[in-house]
């Protein structure tokens, strides 16, 4: 977590992914797995790292975590962030509704 900034969106981020780890998603709705430490930032596949959330919710952590971090590790966000906003091969674009 030393790679992340201490400011307001570090806070709703590790508000967000507590709540998530507390209050588990029922199996039959629709998941993805979050790194709550990115791999690009040094997180492994841990399970201590990885936190199931809804589709919406891993749109958002992935935003937020473009405002937590800067220098090189802001680019690796920002290009992961981007993956969740374009879909070439169907031509969609997403956002958080």
């Amino acid at each position: 977590m030393e790679n992340f900034h201490k400011n307001k969106y570090t806070n709703i981020y590790m508000k967000m992914v507590n709540f998530r780890r507390k209050n588990a998603l029922a199996k039959q709705i629709y998941s993805e797995n979050h790194h709550i430490i990115p791999r690009s930032l040094g997180g492994t596949n841990d399970k201590e790292n990885l936190i199931r959330v809804s589709a919406r919710e891993h749109y958002v952590l992935h935003k937020l975590l473009t405002k937590m971090v800067s220098g090189a590790a802001k680019y690796k966000m920002l290009e992961a962030f981007a993956g969740f906003t374009r879909n070439v091969v169907r031509k969609i674009n997403f956002n958080s509704r």
